[in-house]
């Protein structure tokens, strides 16, 4: 069985976590392009700041689906936790390095979130819980996804396997590298805040 289904589910992840719930959901509503606008970046939180927190919240929920369907099916079909957390990580790398968009997507917060969440439930508590305490003290979207990723795998280390580490560890590198011009504007104190309710 799981010689069938990790490599089947590994592929569904990686095509399912490419499709890009921004820009479908600007397609759909006529919004504009968020490779156009704000950021550039076809992520939630640019999509907050360009057409609003409805919109901002959709493509968060849609993305960090494309990570929970792939490990609920995982799981369901009886895969171990290292095949989860590889399932979910190719999601997240398809959201990142998309096929569909010339493997140029987002910054792949909120699709690990989603998969740490289906992973282990606790575990993304403890992610959103130190996301959300550096958000509400500095009002930083980027501060708060670098500091819970950097922080992530030392958790999962204490709790899980090398290997489940490792896998985890590659994730948080990928999303703090994704950062970097985030956190050179933090840097310089030129990083905009962001603020959830304000549309």
């Amino acid at each position: 069985m799981e010689l069938i289904m990790l490599p089947l589910l590994g592929v569904f992840a990686y095509f399912l976590g490419s499709v890009s719930c921004a820009l479908v959901l600007s397609r759909y509503a006529n919004l504009p392009d968020p490779r156009q606008s704000g950021s550039k970046n076809p992520g939630a939180t640019n999509m907050l700041r360009v057409s609003g927190f409805r919109y901002g919240l959709l493509t968060f929920a849609g993305d960090a689906s494309k990570a929970i369907l792939p490990i609920c099916i995982a799981r369901m079909v009886g895969l171990d936790a290292l095949d989860l957390a590889i399932i979910g990580f190719l999601a997240f790398v398809g959201h990142v390095f998309p096929i569909y968009y010339h493997f140029k997507g987002g910054k792949g917060v909120a699709t690990g979130i989603g998969c740490i969440c289906a992973f282990s439930p606790a575990l993304g508590l403890m992610l959103f819980s130190i996301w959300l305490t550096v958000y509400a003290l500095t009002r930083y979207v980027a501060l708060a996804s670098v500091v819970a990723f950097a922080l992530l795998p030392v958790v999962v280390l204490l709790t899980h396997s090398v290997a489940i580490g490792a896998i985890f560890m590659l994730m948080a590198l990928i999303v703090v590298g994704a950062h970097k011009g985030n956190i050179k504007r933090l840097i310089n104190g030129m990083e905009s805040k962001t603020y959830m309710f304000s549309r």
